[in-house]
């Protein structure tokens, strides 16, 4: 089951360390 859901995007991932490496995607 995910745990963790991208705020920016909706994208969910099953491990919150996903969602941080993701989270990059919106930072640059």
């Amino acid at each position: 089951d995910e745990t963790a859901a991208c705020e920016l995007c909706g994208k969910r991932f099953s491990h919150e360390e996903d969602l941080i490496t993701h989270m990059r995607v919106h930072m640059g």
